[in-house]
């Protein structure tokens, strides 16, 4: 992170909340030391912008570096909309093992239907077990867009388990959710999985 850039970026910043956003998902692991010196706010308010949102399960500190949660992918979604800058932050979070199977627009469509929800979870897990209220509805998974299948089942792959030597995910009332070798990212009864 150069100071010239970041002092380009945030120019027309009013509230340290959103400047700390945007600077965590746009460079995924920040200092707290650059973020404020950086900063067109005091160094103290930074600080203090930080600690709040540690509190508040939007960012996360490992070591001397401050890492932004699903929860502050949800907040920046709602600030700017979607972006380059999301879409990898989000890639980080999730895990690239899979991304090539789910495009940006995919990604945005599902985060337009978390954040309407009213969403609020600190990791992509947590976040569909809360959109789904502690259940995994079959039904309403199915029944749901190709987008929202899509972001399931990528997070499913992540946080799942292997099924067997095709599929990493979950398999539950006889639908499959995650990834196959053979299929790519679904959510569907699958025909390739040997139990």
């Amino acid at each position: 992170m150069t100071r010239k850039y970041l002092w380009q970026s945030c120019q027309v910043y009013v509230n340290p909340r959103i400047f700390v956003i945007e600077n965590l998902v746009k460079y995924k692991a920040v200092k707290a030391y650059d973020l404020a010196r950086n900063a067109p706010f005091a160094v103290s308010t930074i600080y203090y912008t930080l600690g709040r949102l540690e509190d508040k399960g939007v960012v996360e500190r490992r070591g001397e570096y401050y890492i932004p949660t699903f929860k502050a992918v949800l907040a920046y979604y709602k600030l700017k909309g979607c972006d380059n800058y999301l879409a990898n932050t989000l890639a980080a979070i999730v895990g690239f093992h899979h991304l090539q199977y789910i495009s940006q627009e995919e990604l945005c469509v599902a985060l337009r239907e978390l954040v309407m929800g009213g969403i609020e979870a600190k990791t992509p897990a947590a976040a569909l077990v809360e959109y789904f209220k502690g259940k995994l509805d079959v039904k309403g998974l199915l029944s749901a867009g190709p987008e929202f299948k899509k972001f399931v089942a990528l997070v499913f792959a992540g946080a799942g388990a292997e099924v067997d030597n095709n599929h990493i995910g979950l398999f539950t009332g006889g639908v499959f959710v995650g990834f196959c070798r053979r299929c790519g990212l679904v959510v569907m009864p699958c025909q390739y999985i040997k139990l």
